[in-house]
């Protein structure tokens, strides 16, 4: 089984521990064994930027270094993509090779290709696998804000209109709404809650204008401040991608989904999914 880097940064080994374990059981049907980065370390995310980018920097790099054995790094979280080839952006300056290599001793991978499993799977031939149509689920896309990088670190298949296309080769009714870039306050989210709430509020509204019966994103912060700041009576469950992937793939159970704080449950049983 051919063997696949992936880093899966912080969140995804503290609040999306299940969707880790989802996305490994999914590449496995798919025919690929994910190997972790060995001895990774955080990405430095919003923070070591914001206080030292040269820090940043250079826990990107570290994270490059780990990986030289591989072609290709599987990144998920849209922060730790953007960190990453931010960090091997860097890298195609000579004075910052040179620091590479005093720092970790090792050449620099500037050929290391960083790819966000949104690509990896619209490359994907998703008629070789038995699908599980989602005919009946009407589903909008979520992208939040942090996974279109800047012009020079973006990638050409990471457009809007892939997480659509995805959706609907598994077969899911796609509705667009006006929230699918809007940011979800991110960290903000612990410092003002009430304003998180607020917008959070927003797009259950408009969610239940348009029909939608769930929202799906590719990003676990996205997903989780989501529904922790919803307060709204009436309210749509927010999947993450690969949860909606692993359903059609017929490889995820109802307690595989406990760590949703609006339950999916009720409405993958009304439509036959689970």
């Amino acid at each position: 089984m051919p063997e696949i880097a992936y880093y899966p940064g912080c969140s995804l080994l503290s609040i999306a521990r299940d969707i880790n374990e989802i996305l490994f059981d999914v590449f496995r049907e798919f025919g690929f064994s994910l190997k972790e980065v060995e001895d990774w370390n955080c990405c430095g995310s919003s923070s070591a930027h914001n206080i030292n980018p040269d820090v940043s920097k250079r826990l990107a790099w570290r994270i490059l270094a780990k990986s030289t054995p591989f072609k290709e790094i599987l990144v998920i979280c849209p922060n730790c993509y953007y960190r990453l080839k931010e960090g091997l952006y860097a890298l195609r300056f000579s004075s910052n090779q040179e620091e590479f290599y005093s720092f970790f001793g090792c050449e620099p991978p500037v050929d290391i290709k960083i790819v966000h499993f949104l690509e990896f799977l619209s490359r994907l031939d998703w008629s070789s696998f038995s699908i599980l149509k989602l005919k009946n689920l009407k589903l909008a896309p979520y992208y939040g804000c942090s996974l279109f990088s800047p012009p020079h670190l973006s990638s050409e298949v990471l457009r809007m209109g892939i997480l659509e296309g995805i959706l609907k080769k598994l077969g899911a009714e796609v509705i667009l709404w006006r929230y699918a870039t809007q940011c979800c306050g991110t960290y903000l989210s612990v410092v003002r809650p009430d304003l998180i709430t607020e917008i959070i509020s927003q797009f259950m509204f408009e969610s239940q204008k348009k029909g939608i019966e769930a929202l799906v994103t590719p990003c676990v912060m996205c997903q989780f401040n989501i529904e922790i700041r919803c307060k709204t009576t009436k309210t749509v469950p927010v999947f993450h991608l690969i949860e909606i992937v692993a359903l059609s793939l017929r490889k995820i159970e109802k307690k595989c989904l406990k760590h949703h704080f609006i339950d999916p449950v009720p409405l993958l049983e009304e439509k036959g999914l689970i």
